[in-house]
């Protein structure tokens, strides 16, 4: 049985006057009296019977009355329970993002656009991440070099150069940069396998060497006790830095001497069309980062300068 039978009759019920009913449901007189009979034939019954220029129930059309209205009722608060579903999933995202990056001048600027937006922000390393990714359920993932696999799209935001972290009690902390080619003998922390571990590496083997890996650590907070501790050394990009702060030990020196660009960039599926609340939060990150490219430099804690 169709639902609409139910609302066609119930308006019919309501008005009492076949043209009227089909004004008020915006379709034809002729459409609306052809679902009226396809009703009745389907149910055995006369819903209906004439009243001069009108209609009135009959004793079957009357007992069907005290139900169509609850029944349309019901779906149309079925249909708002899952409309308000979809707005709430729609304006729900799942970013990967260093925290550093995700800031508060970042979130306020989204609240700003629009206060309804929940964001779940997931680590670059999470063990569900590589899974998310190749499923397509990551919207948004800001990473150095950009994420480009999977058929994600990419938008440039900044550059990121690449920074050495190092102890103060380290030889290299004296220098006020560091050139690649002087890490051929050090052993290095090194992110698990990823795009940027796979950039870091390209770096050294451009220089001559390939990086002696003594432990693999996903981000740099869980680094920076071995580094300061150990006299061991890594590679990070700029933004990833910021999380240093001012951590004791800790010497953060500008790599150069590397001939490659490392560009920070936000990634989002390129099958689907965005979310606009995957589009507006993306907007943002560029919009910030257009107005304001030494973003990332500004931040990084590069107090320990000789």
């Amino acid at each position: 049985m169709d639902l609409i039978y139910f609302e066609y009759f119930h308006k019919a019920a309501e008005l009492q006057h076949i043209t009227r009913a089909a004004q008020a449901l915006n379709i034809t007189q002729p459409t609306l009296s052809t679902a009226i009979r396809k009703l009745e034939a389907e149910l055995g019954m006369r819903l209906f019977e004439p009243d001069g220029r009108n209609i009135r129930l009959t004793q079957a059309g009357q007992a069907l009355q005290k139900h169509t209205g609850r029944i349309l009722r019901e779906v149309q608060a079925a249909y708002d329970e899952l409309n308000n579903m979809r707005e709430l999933n729609n304006n729900r995202i799942t970013i990967i993002c260093p925290s550093q990056i995700f800031d508060m001048e970042a979130m306020q600027e989204i609240h700003r656009r629009n206060p309804s937006i929940t964001i779940n922000r997931r680590d670059r390393f999470a063990l569900q991440t590589r899974a998310d990714l190749a499923a397509g359920t990551i919207d948004l993932f800001i990473s150095t070099p950009p994420y480009q696999s999977g058929g994600y799209k990419c938008e440039h935001l900044a550059p990121d150069p690449m920074m050495v972290l190092c102890s103060i009690e380290h030889p290299l902390s004296a220098l006020p940069e560091i050139d690649i080619s002087r890490l051929f003998s050090e052993s290095f922390i090194v992110y698990p396998p990823s795009e940027l571990r796979d950039l870091i590496e390209m770096l050294c083997r451009d220089a001559g060497f390939v990086p002696h890996a003594a432990c693999e650590i996903a981000n740099v907070r869980d680094m920076l006790p071995l580094i300061a501790y150990h006299q061991m050394v890594a590679l990070a990009p700029a933004g990833a830095c910021q999380e240093c702060g001012a951590t004791p030990g800790i010497a953060v020196k500008r790599l150069v001497g590397i001939t490659r660009r490392t560009d920070m960039g936000i990634s989002y599926p390129g099958d689907r069309p965005l979310k606009t609340a995957s589009r507006i939060v993306r907007d943002v990150f560029i919009d910030l980062y257009r107005k304001d490219p030494e973003r990332l430099l500004r931040k990084l804690p590069l107090s320990n300068d000789p």
